[in-house]
């Protein structure tokens, strides 16, 4: 960990100084007697004894929310090993501590913090960023209503597969909340108004913990495909003081990207023979690039669609898919025009996935397979996956029920 400068004072101790003069100043003095207001005509009555030891003695100290080192100091430099260039926020009181280790102690570089208006403009801007940068910005909300107004901008982020560390902050444990809003602003599970959208969440108890969870999350997001991941600051982790024996015991684990994940060989084959032998075939294409070798990809797939025309010689092939922007390119126009009208392709709605029953299946296959899973190795995920299929397909009427279908609509 990198340490930082300090002032004349100490980075915190001006501020300290502060809070006991500002208390001294409030406080009543120790053992001081009630005074009887003096006649006008008398003289100025002089100090009592009690009073006088009141004013030599040293003030009466009060608690002190400041320290030199805290946790929050920790969670920047785990922060820093991440590359994050931003971090934008709505600043709030659930989060304090990261807010002031972040400008003070990581001197605002790498990430920089940016000060929003609101909750949703903090996770649009590291939506918009990672679309451009292709890589995840960070974005902090401020406990149980930040969460809430973020909500929209993180299911907007989670559809369109971009990756964002979002980081909340939380006051835990009941005994440690302050009176007033730190009850209304926290809960048991911050991620609980957020976890149907977002890729993984995490609620770190201890220092160590958090940079396990901050790194493993950034691997998580940025995995294919990708998407928005939800961890939770404890307050007293961020305010509490932070000790050179429990510093030397920390550490931050290396960040390790995980390899891009690819269909099983055998299965495509199947699916091509099942797609060229098929009286009428339908494709349900769903996102289809995020790379440029995505939409060179595309071309070929525009090509294998002219490929099926020209292998039937009558009747007409529909293919059912989403709006994404590669399916409206202009080389699937050129297929379309070639047709004749006999490609016809079927459109969904926008954010209609009940429209597209496959969907209905990616449910059960997150819960069961993927959430709160890192694979190490792609095979350790396509054997999931398999297995996942197996028991599945070994019961038909299920998987139908779960999409919702029958044979007797399917007819």
């Amino acid at each position: 960990m990198s340490n930082s400068g300090s002032a004349p004072l100490g980075r915190r101790g001006f501020l300290k100084g502060v809070v006991i003069a500002g208390g001294a100043s409030i406080a009543a003095p120790v053992g001081a007697q009630a005074q009887v207001p003096a006649d006008p005509q008398d003289k100025l009555a002089p100090p009592t004894a009690a009073a006088r030891q009141a004013e030599s003695e040293p003030p009466p100290e009060l608690p002190a929310l400041t320290t030199e080192r805290s946790g929050s100091d920790f969670m920047v430099d785990v922060c820093k090993t991440l590359s994050l260039d931003y971090m934008a926020a709505c600043p709030g009181s659930t989060f304090r501590g990261l807010q002031e280790s972040f400008i003070n102690y990581g001197r605002n570089i790498s990430p920089e913090w940016l000060t929003c208006l609101h909750e949703e403009i903090s996770v649009g801007m590291a939506h918009g960023y990672a679309k451009v940068a292709g890589k995840p910005m960070a974005a902090m909300v401020h406990g149980t209503v930040g969460t809430q107004h973020a909500a929209m901008a993180i299911y907007n982020a989670y559809c369109d597969r971009v990756p964002i560390i979002i980081i909340t902050g939380n006051a835990g444990a009941a005994d440690e909340r302050r009176p007033g809003v730190e009850w209304i602003h926290s809960v048991q599970d911050g991620a609980a108004t957020v976890r149907d959208f977002v890729k993984w969440d995490d609620y770190p108890r201890s220092l160590q913990h958090f940079s396990e969870s901050m790194v493993r999350g950034y691997a998580l997001a940025c995995a294919q495909p990708p998407g928005p991941v939800f961890i939770t600051a404890d307050a007293e982790l961020q305010e509490g003081p932070l000790h050179a024996r429990e510093q030397g015991r920390l550490s931050i684990p290396r960040l390790m990207m995980p390899s891009q994940s690819v269909g099983d060989a055998n299965a495509l084959a199947e699916a091509a023979k099942m797609l060229v032998a098929a009286q009428s075939p339908v494709i349900i294409a769903d996102r289809y690039a995020r790379s440029q070798q995505g939409m060179d990809n595309l071309v070929k797939l525009a090509e294998l669609l002219q490929a099926l025309v020209d292998k039937q010689p009558t009747g007409t092939i529909y293919v059912a898919w989403d709006n994404a922007d590669t399916h409206e390119d202009d080389e699937v126009e050129a297929v379309l025009r070639a047709a004749a009208g006999r490609l016809v392709l079927l459109y969904l709605p926008t954010y209609s996935p009940w429209l597209n029953p496959i969907e209905m299946l990616w449910r059960p296959f997150r819960r069961e397979v993927t959430h709160c899973e890192l694979f190490e190795t792609v095979e350790a995920l396509l054997r999931a996956a398999q297995d996942f299929f197996d028991r599945h397909n070994r019961v038909p009427q299920h998987v139908l029920s779960i999409i919702g279908s029958h044979p007797a609509k399917l007819s």
